[in-house]
């Protein structure tokens, strides 16, 4: 009787050490809990390509350099949206849905306006590194763009060319979100100053043809043409057609035509006028992301458009480390799969709204209320091959 007594008492402290064993037994955290994802989102493909890639390969550069955060790595998945805001829109769902990614970067307006009602109904953190629309101003919560609203560019160039005495002025620009929103600024800023538009006409961005257009308004008794594009190609269409049917009025264009291979057209680009962000290209931090730019990637139309896709990726790293695993809202842990909280994506907007000013390699910048970056604007004139500022 003893001995079974013994018997009952060993299996029970045997049930208890195996109960206490498993409950003690480590366990083996999974390789996706380690990884936070950023989806990014920008033409790859299609007309605005060389912009796309340019705001990709800055923000992949940061990535390489700085590839974690409260030791968790961080992970890109890189989209191409073919420069269409429907596949933009579709490229945000698989993000969000498929690859379980709740940080999400795209590149140009028409395709972030897309994406900004999802963005709000399903809470998830939305940023841009180069999109202009003024659209997008205040357009959610959780979105901030790390460049200007159009409506800043447009108001300098307004002021620069009024001063400079040209009076009418007649605009061409390409039906995409970013042009338009541009050309409804400058008119707005530049009639408020005194001037006149004297001819509008619009063209698609897969015109190979723009002839018509501006024959028109050259015989418009305008001063000068404002040409307004979404990316390289079309400008270089512009002005290669405006030398052949020998147009001599001043040409004054948006950002777009400060690219390369807007620069590379020798005389067909001389002396055309161009508005683009200030920065100090003396900085040390801007000189070291140049050279490291040259260095890493030989393509893309412009490094300055690198430089905000490098900044975009920095400033949201930075905001990921302050929010944390526990922000506001009591939401799940950033990264590894887990879905960002409302309350999380809220904490990377108000945090990046928060700063009074972040000094970036693509120049110093604060984001306001509307989730717009204010910046320094100036003008520059295209001679020899380079941008050389227009006082």
């Amino acid at each position: 009787m003893k001995k079974f007594h013994a018997l009952i008492i060993l299996i029970a402290v045997l049930i208890v050490a195996l109960a206490l064993n498993y409950y003690t037994i480590p366990v083996k955290e999974s390789a996706d809990n380690k990884i936070i994802k950023i989806g990014f989102i920008a033409p790859l493909s299609g007309p605005g390509a060389g912009t796309g890639i340019s705001a990709k390969q800055g923000f992949e550069l940061a990535n390489e350099e700085f590839p974690d955060i409260n030791g968790k790595k961080i992970q890109v998945i890189f989209e191409d949206d073919k420069t269409d805001p429907a596949t933009g829109l579709s490229a945000a769902k698989k993000l969000v849905e498929v690859d379980s990614s709740k940080i999400i970067v795209s590149a140009f307006s028409g395709q972030t306006i897309a994406i900004a009602a999802y963005a709000n109904e399903n809470a998830f953190s939305l940023s841009s590194p180069v999109a202009a629309s003024p659209k997008l101003s205040g357009i959610g919560k959780n979105f901030f763009r790390i460049s200007s609203s159009s409506v800043d560019m447009a108001a300098k160039t307004a002021e620069v060319a009024y001063s400079k005495g040209f009076r009418k002025i007649a605009v061409m620009y390409e039906l995409n979100d970013y042009p338009i929103g541009w050309k409804d600024s400058f008119k707005q800023s530049f009639e408020s100053l005194g001037g006149s538009i004297v001819g509008e006409e619009a063209f698609g961005s897969k015109d190979t043809d723009v002839k018509t257009q501006l024959t028109r308004l050259n015989d418009t008794n305008a001063d000068a043409i404002l040409i307004l594009i979404l990316a390289a190609p079309t400008g270089i269409i512009s002005l290669k057609q405006a030398k052949e049917l020998g147009i001599t009025k001043q040409i004054i264009g948006n950002e777009s035509f400060a690219f390369k291979p807007v620069l590379a057209l020798g005389g067909i680009s001389e002396g055309t006028i161009v508005s683009q962000y200030a920065y100090d290209a003396n900085s040390e931090a801007t000189k070291k992301f140049f050279a490291d730019y040259r260095a890493r990637f030989s393509s893309g139309d412009s490094e300055l458009y690198a430089a905000l896709g490098y900044d975009n990726y920095m400033i949201l790293r930075s905001a990921i480390g302050a929010c944390g695993e526990d922000s506001p809202g009591g939401g799940q842990a950033l990264g590894g799969g887990q879905a960002l909280s409302g309350g999380q994506a809220e904490c990377i907007t108000a945090y990046v709204k928060g700063i009074r000013e972040v000094n970036g390699v693509s120049g110093k910048y604060k984001i306001n209320a509307l989730g717009d970056a204010e910046r320094a604007i100036k003008m520059t004139i295209i001679r020899n091959g380079a941008n050389v500022d227009y006082n």
